[in-house]
Parts: structure tokens; sequence; C-alpha cells
């Protein structure tokens, strides 16, 4: 390879694309927010719909399997 080849060649390189930057920066703004949320479950810092939310979904689980089931035996039976 000549000198005049590889100049050619590090002008093209130009390092990384603003796509990269970009991607890369926000992979770190996750990283960040995803360490500030674990840090706050560790210290126990909840908000108070988190609680509400848990049961509230953990009832709605509860229902729509006990509907599944019923449903499951009504076909069954054949009516």
């Amino acid at each position: 390879m000549t000198l005049r080849m590889a100049l050619v060649m590090a002008e093209r390189t130009t390092g990384l694309s603003t796509v990269a930057i970009v991607i890369a920066v926000f992979a770190g703004l996750l990283a960040l927010g995803c360490l500030a949320w674990a840090i706050a479950r560790m210290r126990g810092l909840e908000p108070r719909w988190a609680s509400s939310l848990g049961h509230a979904m953990a009832e709605a689980g509860y229902r729509t399997s006990e509907a599944l089931a019923e449903l499951a035996d009504w076909v069954r039976i054949g009516r």
C-alpha cells in the first residue's frame, strides 16, 4: 500500500457515525435511569399508586382466570 492510498483510506474513515453516537447517548441515559430506579427501589421509595396498582392487577388476574375457568366448564359441559 502506498502512502497516497493510505491517505485516501484515512480520509474516508471518520470514526463513529452520528447515529452511533446518538444511540450510545440514549443507551447511557437508559442505564442511568435504570440505576436511579434501582436505587430508589432499594431505599424503599415508591409512589403511592404502586401499591394499589399491584393489588388491582392481582385482583384483575384472579377475576380473569376465574372467568376463563367458568367458560371452560361451560364449553366442556356443552351448553
